[in-house]
């Protein structure tokens, strides 16, 4: 199961979530932000992958690790270096309705 954000979590988060249950062989580089992190976690053996847009990875890991390790599930890691366009010059898609 996916994790979901509701708004009033959304409301609360110190970053924001910008895609959720992706592929990450399909993320075009070139047409995101350079300050995207892909956050793997693993629930009733299958493994997920949102995108989030924030500076530190410790906003992300303290929100991500409690939701889930809410649902029995793993975090296995927070990776950076994805994207190309500078976070104040991006002008794409806004984010997912997670």
């Amino acid at each position: 199961m996916a994790l979901t954000f509701t708004a009033d979590e959304k409301a609360l988060l110190k970053f924001t979530v910008f895609d959720l249950n992706v592929n990450p062989a399909e993320m075009d580089e070139t047409s995101l932000p350079t300050d995207i992190h892909l956050v793997e976690y693993e629930v009733d053996g299958t493994l997920y992958v949102d995108m989030a847009r924030a500076y530190k990875k410790v906003d992300i890991f303290d929100t991500y690790y409690d939701k889930v390790k809410a649902i029995n599930g793993t975090l296995i890691s927070i990776t950076n270096g994805f994207g190309r366009i500078k976070p104040k010059l991006y002008t794409g898609p806004t984010p997912a309705n997670g």
